[in-house]
């Protein structure tokens, strides 16, 4: 993780310890900058994004580290050197910098979510007020189990789960998530599992693929994994 290895490089002997190296080295490379009031238009890359050696300059956003050790600014710059950071504070000098103007906007580490199911995303308020497991429920009630793992999972294609989770990831990325755990109900076959990574993969953030079986209960059985379910954790 070079991003981190960069900013502890930045602030050796300063006391920062590896938890707080671990948000302050996500400053920017999972950094989400939060405009306030609008969404801004879309800007036109610099040239040289994607170089492993770019040099770039985040400008005069609100800087929060989540760090005591590196501290929040109400105006900072962030200096990148390919994947390492190894500046942040009030005018960096870094004159040889591609410059990305961070006015209006909050530049923070991106979010973690441990656990999602992306492959829902098109399913978004399709049982809003319903419980999640059967128990105790009331004649009629509908359930989490029963309608989105019973009856409408074992009705996706492959590209329905290619287009819900990218879809998902995406609507992640834009709110500032940039690392998620998914984990996936919807392999009934090879082609649900590759459609569902292809998809993390075309996303371009750091994603985990998790799985279960997708079967009412969604409960794991003892013992050794059934062969389909570790051909499909292999492939």
């Amino acid at each position: 993780m070079t991003g981190i290895g960069g900013m502890c490089e930045a602030h050796r002997g300063v006391g920062l310890t590896r938890r707080r190296a671990l948000f302050a080295g996500a400053l920017l490379l999972g950094s989400g900058c939060l405009r306030r009031g609008t969404v801004p238009a879309r800007e036109v890359l610099p040239s040289d994004t994607g170089k492993a050696d770019r040099r770039y300059l985040v400008k005069g956003g609100v800087v929060m580290s989540m760090s005591p050790a590196v501290g929040d600014f109400a105006r900072a710059d962030v200096l990148v050197e390919g994947r390492r950071i190894v500046e942040a504070g009030p005018d960096v000098k870094a004159p040889d910098a591609a410059v990305i103007d961070a006015a209006d906007c909050i530049v923070m580490p991106g979010v973690i979510d441990t656990h999602h199911h992306q492959f829902e995303t098109a399913l978004r308020g399709a049982l809003a007020e319903g419980l999640v497991t059967d128990d105790d429920r009331a004649p009629g009630e509908r359930n989490y189990f029963e309608e989105i793992i019973g009856k409408l999972t074992p009705a996706y294609r492959s590209e329905d789960v290619y287009a819900s989770v990218l879809l998902g990831s995406l609507s992640q990325l834009d709110a500032g998530v940039t690392t998620v755990v998914d984990t996936s109900q919807v392999i009934h076959t090879p082609e649900h599992s590759d459609a569902l990574v292809q998809a993390l993969k075309d996303a371009g953030r750091r994603a985990v693929f998790a799985f279960g079986t997708g079967k009412k209960g969604n409960r794991v059985p003892e013992g050794p994994a059934p062969a389909e379910a570790t051909a499909l954790r292999v492939r």
